[in-house]
């Protein structure tokens, strides 16, 4: 059986869409902030237009920075559905940008993960101007989105990354490998690219380099198999790289990232010890 489902029953997509329009993402705490929607972040010679929204505390100048990465399955999503866990770092005074990022089936690997990496760059570049600390930057995404949060921050020499939260994360794409949506996502079958899917995946990117990691996974996932989680700390065990797991008790796929419990305090507690100079 597939360890990647690539088909939501449509109760819970409908949940997913009521509870993102509600703001109930994560149940962001109240903060006073200061959003900016629709950033452009690419050049005008880029694939696609691309976007994200940057969300600061009030009062807070260069703070440190956490990017957003959403997930939806490499297909689907956007920026804005990573509301509440902005609105939750905010509250304990980080700053957020939550990425767009270009989605199949126009676009297969490594599209996605060329612009995560651009809107790193640009963040650095355009740090005074919107008054961030990026040399304080973590990065955060759920699903694909941790996918391709992990991996960037693995394979992007710079800015660099000093800390990565990592929920519910396909992190292996060889023990994922028949999932037809994994097929699609690399544009061909593994027994005709094992290269290419290795190198997609962040646990076989891991290095005693890797910066500290905190991950989380629903004990309930049919979605992302909880293998995931474990094989991706074991690698990070084996480089001796800081890390946490933390599983979210009687929760599957979907609801981990709308209620993800103690889990979400406990990542920004995580992120605090290394972005917090």
């Amino acid at each position: 059986m597939s360890t990647l489902r690539t088909l939501i029953p449509p109760i819970v997509t409908l949940t997913l869409y009521l509870c993102l329009g509600m703001g109930l993402t994560g149940c962001g705490a109240s903060a006073a902030m200061r959003v900016d929607e629709g950033l452009v972040f690419s050049p005008p010679d880029w694939p696609q237009p691309l976007a994200g929204d940057l969300v600061r505390p009030d009062g807070c100048s260069r703070c440190p920075l956490v990017v957003l990465v959403h997930g939806g399955s490499w297909k689907s999503g956007k920026p804005g559905h990573m509301r509440g866990f902005a609105e939750a770092l905010a509250a304990r005074g980080y700053a957020s940008f939550s990425v767009q990022y270009r989605l199949l089936p126009d676009w297969r690997f490594p599209a996605q993960l060329e612009d995560v990496q651009l809107a790193l760059r640009w963040l650095a570049r355009e740090a005074d101007a919107l008054d961030i600390d990026a040399g304080r930057l973590g990065i955060w995404g759920y699903s694909a989105g941790a996918h391709l949060a992990s991996l960037a921050a693995l394979v992007t020499d710079a800015p660099r990354v000093r800390a990565v939260v990592s929920g519910g994360n396909p992190a292996d794409l060889l023990y994922a490998s028949t999932s037809p949506l994994v097929e699609a996502l690399m544009g061909g079958p593994f027994d005709d690219m094992p290269d290419a899917y290795r190198a997609a995946s962040p646990l076989h990117q891991v290095t005693a380099g890797a910066p500290p990691t905190f991950i989380y996974h629903a004990s309930w996932d049919w979605i992302v198999a909880t293998e995931h989680a474990r094989r991706l700390q074991a690698a990070l065990d084996d480089a001796g790289v800081p890390n946490e797991l933390h599983w979210l008790p009687m929760r599957g796929h979907i609801v981990g990232f709308f209620l993800p419990g103690e889990a979400r305090e406990r990542a920004i507690d995580f992120l605090d010890r290394y972005l917090r100079d």
